[in-house]
């Protein structure tokens, strides 16, 4: 039996089907084929077939269509390129391709780490090796997802019989009850200036999402969330105490707040020990708070993904990330913000779950507590609003009245709610606010 050519198999099986669409989406395109300093097309095609499977994309942007085979033939003669119906589908032949790509990544990965390593280089190496463990475990995604909406299968009565159903939100009945919760696919912002409670409202959500609750559902209704929390403001222990207290209703001040007071009362210890015994002794194990020690990428994010497998993330701290193409942060560069901005949206889109992060306003430009938070305002530019499904500014006054306000939502629009932290009992009493006359309507 003769050896299989992968290249020249998937130009046969593209020239015999005049089908190119299954090899483009799995990353066959002309600018991979193209790409020279980074040749990893070498490990489908090799020789003659590269220039032959080049040939066919060039014809395909040109005219929009695969070439015939004739025409083929005229560049290619049976006696140079004898081409034959290949015995293989589009999904062999993808996978065997993609395959083949990531060990080609594999090895080439490894043997840059290993010249790292040899350099003194154990960061650099560290760092060649996440990124290419992220091109393997996610080459494989697809690039794009596209349904023809007439197709004569499609169950029109399983769509409509479909009921949707909540998603977590924020653990505050005055906001939860406005809307459906965070959707999968979904990108939320929550923008505000330092010291406006950002964090500790993201994890009264991030709790909420663990437990599967919102603020007014029955206790038999809960949905529970594998849920990542990546904290990039304060310490792990911080995040897990706030929790805890936030579940037993206790002030967290003696853990996380420089006070006379080291430790919780007897009484707060007793409200600790019994909700852990009726809550957490039942909880799954589900709930990953991961603290970045030095930079932190999409690659590094991607790949405490890939150990938690969370089903909602929440990002405490937008600004703190690294932009891996620029080396820059949210808040130093425009183009790093669009640059993970833009990952993040995609990122909520292809693991089809929500993504909630934090970001902050520069208080410069806010001037005095009490200012307005617009666009303007936001570090590094606006391509963290324009890529969120919604977004939300929070702002606290002198009064220490918290306003929590939807500056911008895909669909529908949400009333603006104003409350106060009771930190004694480590709850949040909320209202919705009257409307204001520059309230907007959704975009």
């Amino acid at each position: 039996m003769a050896k299989m050519i992968l290249g020249r198999e998937i130009v046969a099986r593209v020239l015999h089907t005049s089908n190119i669409r299954p090899y483009i989406d799995a990353g066959l395109t002309l600018a991979f084929m193209e790409n020279e300093l980074d040749p990893a097309y070498a490990a489908v095609f090799q020789g003659q077939d590269i220039d032959a499977y080049r040939s066919i994309l060039r014809h395909v942007e040109k005219y929009g269509k695969v070439m015939d085979l004739p025409m083929f033939q005229r560049s290619y003669p049976p006696e140079s390129y004898r081409i034959r119906s290949s015995s293989y589908d589009d999904r062999e032949l993808t996978d065997l391709a993609k395959n083949a790509i990531d060990m080609y990544e594999s090895e080439a990965g490894v043997a840059d780490a290993q010249r790292a390593v040899i350099a003194g280089d154990h960061r650099g190496a560290a760092e060649i090796m996440m990124a290419a463990a992220r091109k393997v475990l996610y080459k494989q995604s697809q690039v794009a997802l596209s349904t023809p909406w007439d197709r004569k299968d499609f169950d029109l009565a399983e769509r409509l019989a479909m009921v949707r159903k909540p998603g977590p939100g924020f653990g505050i009945e005055a906001l939860d009850t406005q809307f459906p919760g965070f959707q999968d696919g979904q990108l939320i912002s929550l923008i505000g200036r330092a010291k406006s409670t950002k964090t500790t409202i993201l994890i009264q959500s991030a709790y909420h999402a663990w437990f599967g609750r919102t603020s007014f559902q029955k206790k038999e209704d809960l949905d529970p969330r594998r849920t990542l929390f990546v904290s990039t403001e304060i310490p792990v222990d911080d995040v897990r105490d706030m929790l805890t207290c936030y579940g037993a209703g206790v002030n967290p001040g003696p853990y996380i707040a420089s006070t006379k007071d080291f430790r919780l009362s007897k009484s707060d210890e007793e409200k600790v020990r019994d909700f852990w015994k009726r809550e957490m002794a039942e909880a799954a194990e589900a709930l990953t708070i991961v603290q970045p020690v030095a930079k932190f990428t999409m690659s590094e994010l991607e790949y405490q993904i890939e150990r938690a497998e969370p089903e909602i993330i929440y990002i405490d701290g937008f600004y703190f990330m690294t932009d891996e193409s620029t080396g820059r942060t949210p808040g130093s560069s425009w183009e790093a913000h669009d640059n993970l901005a833009r990952d993040l949206k995609n990122l909520a889109l292809r693991l089809k779950i929500p993504v909630v992060v934090t970001h902050q306003a520069r208080e410069k430009q806010l001037g005095k507590a009490g200012g307005g938070i617009d666009d303007v305002s936001m570090m590094g530019g606006t391509g963290l609003r324009m890529a969120s499904d919604m977004v939300f500014t929070l702002d606290k006054g002198e009064d220490n009245i918290l306003t929590i306000k939807n500056t911008a939502i895909r669909r529908g629009f949400i009333n603006t709610v104003k409350g106060e932290w009771d930190y004694d009992t480590f709850s949040f009493t909320a209202y919705v606010a009257e409307a204001d006359e520059d309230d907007e309507e959704g975009y």
